[in-house]
């Protein structure tokens, strides 16, 4: 019976790898999409400079916006970040019980990939565009340089940690999906119960005084003391 405990302890599993990993990186892509992904600053003074004003003329509260900052959630796409991640973070967690893993590494994967996707690609392309329109429209102020001279695109904490976070939970669901059989032993193994051998047949057909293997003493008068 000690035997058949040891085996079913095996159900219970403690925190692996995945699920650390699919954690982590769930829980980063949802507070990243609540911190800064873009900040704009304009250079007031190179622009009074360029049409001619004194910069000290341009008053505080203008300079004052001229520097935006703008989450993840404001912005739009950290929303859908915020809903990746939980469902990364679920997923982990579901981990501990599960006996199929692929499945799950699987939703990991897809997951890590659409936050830290969409965070790279505004980080990239979404980036580049909104440059370039915004350039296109600088272009007809009769301002000289480029717009780069004037107005600065910084990219902020909370991108880059959705970006990271997904390629985290990625990580987590490509190693859940390598060690989809781990859990298989233990699996089987709680089916299996210690069964004590049967007693050997030649004990039950005896009565107490008789020995296993030897055959049963004569009944009656021995044939070989009659003459």
């Amino acid at each position: 019976m000690q035997e058949s405990g040891a085996i079913e302890s095996g159900e219970t599993r403690g925190p692996s790898t995945p699920m650390i990993l699919g954690t982590v990186g769930g829980v980063g892509m949802a507070i990243g999409s609540f911190l800064t992904w873009a900040t704009v600053s304009v250079n007031f003074d190179r622009i009074a400079t360029a049409v001619g004003i004194d910069p000290s003329q341009i008053p505080a509260d203008i300079r004052a916006q001229g520097t935006v900052s703008v989450t993840g959630w404001k912005g739009g796409d950290g929303r859908w970040t915020l809903v990746a991640g939980i469902v990364v973070v679920v997923v982990a967690a579901l981990l501990a019980m599960a006996s199929n893993r692929r499945v799950l590494g699987i939703v990991m994967i897809v997951g890590g990939a659409v936050g830290g996707g969409i965070a790279l690609y505004d980080a990239t392309i979404q980036k580049n565009d909104a440059i370039d329109s915004a350039a296109s429209t600088f272009s007809g102020l009769g301002l000289p340089g480029s717009l780069r001279d004037y107005v600065s695109l910084t990219l902020g904490v909370g991108i880059w940690l959705c970006i990271a976070a997904g390629a985290v939970a990625i990580a987590a669901g490509v190693m859940a999906v390598a060690r989809r059989g781990s859990s298989m032993p233990a699996a089987a193994g709680t089916r299996t119960r210690f069964t004590p051998p049967p007693p050997p047949a030649s004990d039950t057909a005896f009565g107490t005084g008789g020995v296993a293997g030897s055959p049963m003493p004569p009944v009656g008068d021995d044939p070989s003391n009659s003459s």
